[in-house]
C-alpha cells in the first residue's frame, strides 16, 4: 500500500492535520504526521498551505513524499 505524507523541506518536519480549516498549521516529527492513501489530501493541504504562506519569508519548500508501507503491525 502506498502512502502520502506533506514535509517541509526546509524544517525537516511533517504536516499534521487539524481540526478546521482555519487552524494553525502543525508541523510534527514524522511518526506523528498525518498519512493519506490518496495523493489529492496532501496536494489539498499543500496549495492551502501555499495560499496562506504566500506573502511570508521564507518560502515555504513543501513536498509531497509516497511510502510504501509492506506490512502494519499493532
Amino acid at each position: 500500500m502506498t502512502v502520502y505524507m506533506l514535509r517541509n523541506n526546509v524544517t525537516g518536519l511533517y504536516y499534521r492535520r487539524t481540526k478546521g480549516s482555519y487552524s494553525p498549521s502543525v508541523w510534527v516529527p514524522q511518526e506523528k504526521a498525518s498519512i493519506w492513501t490518496v495523493k489529492i489530501g496532501p496536494a489539498s493541504s499543500k496549495s492551502r498551505l501555499e495560499d496562506q504562506y504566500r506573502n511570508r519569508r521564507p518560502l515555504q519548500d513543501l513536498e509531497i513524499v509516497s511510502f510504501t508501507i509492506t506490512e502494519i503491525t499493532p
